[in-house]
């Protein structure tokens, strides 16, 4: 897996070394009438190391390291797009299913984040 950072961030890990790789989400509350029509959704991409030695192999990673409410694992921030999911959703299914851990919903968000 690798991420061509446009921030100058970039990094690569590869799949053997992820234990697993899990989509998380959090959706806008709906407080007026607009959010009935749209909804800000937040994506993120986590992914979880198959060993302890992971986060020494990739420093270039740290300020992914339990970024927001992850545990013991990196938290990649996607962007508002939920059409981004079903995207990520087939190619991990397709490509590594056995560490693929699906989508979590993280309740909703005040507010923009």
């Amino acid at each position: 897996m690798r991420w061509d950072d446009p921030q100058g961030r970039p990094w690569a890990a590869a799949w053997q070394e992820l234990a697993g790789v899990g989509i998380s989400r959090t959706q806008q509350r709906r407080v007026k009438l607009a959010d009935y029509i749209f909804r800000k959704t937040m994506v993120r991409l986590d992914l979880f190391p198959a060993d302890p030695g992971f986060r020494q192999r990739h420093p270039e990673m740290e300020h992914l390291w339990e970024f927001h409410t992850v545990k013991n694992g990196y938290r990649l921030p996607l962007g508002s797009n939920p059409k981004y999911i079903p995207v990520i959703e087939q190619a991990m299914r397709q490509y590594r299913p056995a560490a693929y851990w699906g989508v979590k919903d993280e309740g909703f968000m005040v507010g923009l984040v």
